[in-house]
C-alpha cells in the first residue's frame, strides 16, 4: 500500500486528535498528517492540567486545554506552529528516520538544525521542535511541533513552568530556551514548511501525494466527544491522600496515592516520561500494594520483570525510582 499525507484544513485541537487516533487505528501506513491548531496548550497523557497550565485563562481567552495520547510535556499552540505526526507499523518504527524527514526538510530552508536532548529539534542551542510518541498493539505514531512564528509571550502566559525545572536549567522562561524558524531563515513560513517536509517524506516513500481532509468532518463523532470531554482533559481531582513528587534527569514524576486500610486504593501518576505506556504500566502496579517503600520497589521490579520488551531508556527511569524509593523509606 502506497504511503499517505493527509493535512488538514481543520484549525480544532480536538478533531485534529481525533483524526490523529483515527489514522492510527486505521490500514494505511506508513502516513504523515500535518496540522495546526488555532490556541490551545496541549499537555502529556499523565500530566496534571492544574500544574502544568494556566488553562482558566487560556479557555477565557477563546484557547482550548487537551491532552494526547503520547507522553512529554506541556506544549503551546497557535496558527505560528506547524504539527506533524507519522503513523507505522510498529516493527517499522524508526525514529531516526522520521526525524531525519523533518531534519531535511528545515535545512532544504536553510535551518542547519540537529536533534538534541531527549526528544528535541535544536537551531543555535534553542529548541523549535518537541516530539513524543505513542504506541498501540502493532501501530506507532511519532509526533511533534514546529515553531515557525508562534506566540512566545502567550506561549510564557499560558504555561506554568515549576520552579525546579526553571532553576535546574538556569533560565528565566520560555522564550529564553524555544526559537521560531522564521528567526533563522526568512525562506520559512507555514506553506514553504508544509512543501518541504512533503518533499522530504516522498523521498522516503515514492508515490505519496497529498491530501488536503476536513477533519471536522472525517474524524469519528465518538473520538471527537473523548478529546473534548473533562473526564479526558482533566481527569479526577488532583487532591489525593498521599504525594510524593521529584525531578530527574529525564523529566518529572507526581507519585499520588489514595490509601484505605493500609493499602494503595488507587494511584496517579504525573510525569513527562515520554513512553506514556511505561506510566501505565508503573500506576497499575501499585493497585493493592501496600503503601510502603518496600512494597512499591518490589511491585516496580516484579513490572519491569514482567515487560522485558521496556526500552534500555525505560529500564534506567525504573532504576531510578527504585533508587528513589528506597530513600523514601516510608
Amino acid at each position: 500500500m502506497a504511503a499517505k499525507i493527509y493535512i488538514s484544513t481543520c484549525h480544532d485541537v480536538w478533531d485534529n486528535q481525533a483524526f490523529e487516533e483515527y489514522l492510527l487505528e486505521g490500514e494505511e501506513m506508513p502516513a504523515l498528517l500535518l496540522w495546526q491548531n488555532a490556541l490551545a496548550v496541549v499537555i502529556g497523557r499523565h500530566q496534571n492540567a492544574w500544574k502544568e497550565a494556566d488553562w482558566q485563562s487560556l479557555e477565557q481567552e477563546g484557547g482550548q486545554l487537551a491532552r494526547r495520547l503520547s507522553g512529554g510535556g506541556a506544549v503551546y499552540h497557535d496558527l505560528g506552529n506547524l504539527n506533524f505526526t507519522f503513523f507505522v507499523a510498529k516493527k517499522e518504527y524508526d525514529l531516526p528516520r522520521q526525524v531525519g524527514i523533518i531534519l531535511k526538510a528545515v535545512r532544504a530552508l536553510g535551518v542547519n538544525a540537529a536533534f538534541a536532548g531527549r526528544n528535541d529539534l535544536e537551531v543555535n542551542g534553542r529548541k523549535f521542535s518537541g516530539n513524543a510518541f505513542c504506541f498501540r498493539r502493532e501501530r506507532a505514531f511519532h509526533h511533534g511541533t514546529l515553531l515557525v512564528n508562534s506566540d512566545m509571550g502567550a506561549m510564557d502566559r499560558y504555561l506554568q513552568v515549576s520552579l525546579e525545572k526553571i532553576t535546574n536549567k538556569g533560565v528565566d522562561s520560555l522564550p529564553a530556551r524555544v526559537i521560531n524558524l522564521e528567526e533563522i531563515s526568512s525562506k520559512v513560513n507555514v506553506s514553504s514548511l508544509v512543501e518541504a517536509i512533503c518533499d522530504s517524506f516522498c523521498s522516503y516513500y515514492p508515490g505519496a501525494f497529498p491530501e488536503k481532509v476536513d477533519t471536522s468532518q472525517a474524524a469519528p463523532v465518538f473520538l471527537k466527544e473523548k478529546y473534548a470531554s473533562w473526564d479526558w482533559r482533566f481527569g479526577s481531582s488532583p487532591e489525593f491522600g498521599v504525594r510524593l513528587s521529584r525531578r530527574f534527569s529525564w523529566g518529572n514524576l507526581d507519585l499520588t496515592c489514595v490509601n484505605h486500610l493500609g493499602l494503595i486504593e488507587r494511584a496517579h501518576i504525573y510525569s513527562d516520561i515520554l513512553n506514556a505506556d511505561l506510566v501505565d504500566i508503573l500506576t497499575d502496579a501499585l493497585i493493592q500494594q501496600p503503601f510502603k517503600s518496600l512494597a512499591i520497589r518490589s511491585a516496580w521490579q516484579e513490572a519491569a520483570r514482567r515487560h522485558p520488551d521496556l526500552s534500555g531508556n525505560d529500564q534506567k527511569i525504573i532504576e531510578d525510582l527504585l533508587s528513589w524509593i528506597a530513600e523514601a523509606k516510608f
